[in-house]
């Protein structure tokens, strides 16, 4: 795996920076390419739902597999030589790692009710983070779990297709409403 011509000695990710598998695996060191071959799969993925197929391609999954197999060695060689004052280079801890959890980056393109991305997960959690940065902390337990559990019961009542302002209404009422059990 190689790095085009054009990256200069100044720019994070250039052979001369000691750094260029970065700039090929797609890390977060690279945000042009932070997620070149897992970006192709989701691509791939995307499509394949859209055209109503049941699977996708199956020489294009491993294809971007061994791609991404041959840029994560390819760092861990590069980073292996690299000095670090605390032990290991970081660019070699996350090559390492990214070779250990490649199963799970690349999982999406197996399985259809795996996500590609972790965005549902991240904002799931930016209300809870708001609310604790706007107030400074929690003053006692009982304030986060109640903030919780009315967070809760909105976004799933707001996923099942339910106004919030219903369901609060409804919880005030006495009626409250419960998402359907799953079969």
């Amino acid at each position: 795996m190689t790095t085009t011509a054009a990256t200069s000695a100044t720019t994070p990710g250039s052979p001369e920076s000691g750094s260029a598998w970065p700039a090929c695996t797609g890390t977060p060191t690279a945000p042009s390419r932070s997620t070149r071959y897992p970006r192709s799969g989701h691509a791939a993925v995307r499509a394949a739902r859209d055209d109503r197929h049941a699977s996708l391609d199956p020489d294009l999954p491993d294809r971007l597999r061994r791609s991404y197999d041959q840029a994560v060695t390819y760092g861990i060689s590069v980073s292996l030589s690299r000095p670090w004052h605390k032990g290991n280079h970081p660019g070699l801890i996350l090559a390492r790692r990214l070779k250990r959890k490649a199963g799970q980056v690349w999982l999406f393109t197996t399985r259809s009710d795996v996500p590609a991305t972790n965005n549902g997960s991240e904002n799931a959690i930016r209300g809870y983070k708001l609310a604790a940065k706007i107030s400074g902390c929690w003053r006692t337990l009982a304030a986060p779990q109640r903030h919780c559990r009315i967070r809760s019961c909105l976004t799933t009542a707001r996923s099942h297709g339910r106004h919030p302002l219903a369901a609060i209404r409804d919880a005030l009422t006495g009626n409250t409403w419960m998402p359907p059990q799953p079969a």
